[in-house]
């Protein structure tokens, strides 16, 4: 989500833990001559960089990639897109050369993990056995975390969290917003995938609404107290929007605790705002298949080994 990371590195970054988990897994030697069978669930920044890197690595072994999608949407920079900066298919990314590299793509959704038989169920019935698992799952949502919102409620009031539909119905709502209309974000606790990309994303909006809708105003609702790298937001907030931006604090009635898609209702505990757009950033935890896996604790999230970057609930 963050603009100051290019896919690129993310990748690079990405390759290079890879590397280092793959290299505390097995001896030296092994890494070059194993047969093992590799199956990697997530098509993401991270499955996708784990499959090139650990083909790099391990030229003869098995390397399976499953990815429900056909292309992966990119959130790096997906909020340029929301203010028309930026086409939504320059986010896009398929997966022609991870096959060039003679990985195997499954595009399907895996549903069930086994970890002592080491099998994978897909959900169009396709079973995988393995000899090592990489989940990269990415987040799924907390619906109804927020009252009211589920996920039909994001038609109305779109979360532009991940990369796609979502982006281009935010996109043509601030488009199509009347000169004068209240923008709402909502902000939410953390942890949440890239803690800056909400105020990215409120200044890339702000700005908009400077430039094309001048009389329109944005409203952030913080779950929070403090955000990542808020003086140096909130001091260019000061100098460049101090007519077209809001931040609401916890402490200051920020906390949604309901929302109403049909009236385009944003409710705190003391006040039902009306939005003409709203932004409702939902809680997250780890995508749904960490459930399944057993390697999600009672956060939501999955702990690891910081340098194996092995789950410390599923070995």
């Amino acid at each position: 989500m963050s603009p100051h990371m290019s896919p690129i590195n993310r990748r690079g970054v990405l390759a290079g833990l890879t590397s280092l988990a793959a290299a505390a897994a097995l001896p030296l030697p092994a890494i070059a001559q194993t047969k093992a069978s590799l199956v990697i669930i997530g098509g993401g920044f991270g499955g996708a960089t784990a499959a090139l890197s650990l083909r790099a690595l391990m030229p003869d072994a098995s390397i399976t990639l499953v990815e429900p999608h056909e292309a992966h949407f990119a959130c790096a920079f997906s909020n340029l897109v929301l203010t028309s900066h930026r086409d939504l298919s320059q986010q896009a990314f398929n997966y022609g050369a991870i096959r060039q590299a003679g990985i195997e793509v499954i595009h399907d959704i895996a549903l069930e993990i086994d970890p002592i038989a080491r099998m994978a169920k897909l959900k169009k019935g396709l079973l995988l056995s393995y000899d090592r698992l990489v989940l990269s799952p990415g987040v799924d949502f907390r619906w109804n975390a927020i009252e009211g919102y589920d996920e039909t409620a994001t038609d109305l009031m779109p979360h532009a969290w991940k990369a796609g539909p979502q982006t281009i119905r935010l996109r043509n709502q601030l488009r199509d917003l009347e000169d004068g209309g209240l923008v709402v974000m909502s902000v939410p606790a953390a942890p949440y995938r890239c803690p800056p990309g909400p105020y990215e994303r409120a200044s890339l909006i702000a700005h908009y609404l400077k430039t094309e809708k001048p009389r329109s105003k944005l409203l952030i609702l913080d779950t929070k107290n403090s955000f990542s790298k808020q003086a140096l937001f909130q001091k260019a907030w000061a100098e460049h929007y101090p007519d077209h931006l809001e931040w609401r604090s916890a402490d200051n009635d920020g906390v949604v605790s309901r929302v109403d898609p049909a009236s385009m209702t944003v409710s705190t505990d003391f006040e039902d705002i009306k939005a003409s757009v709203a932004n409702i950033i939902p809680p997250q935890k780890a995508g749904n298949i960490a459930d399944g896996a057993g390697v999600a604790d009672m956060t939501g999230w999955c702990p690891i080994n910081a340098i194996s970057f092995e789950s410390t609930l599923q070995p």
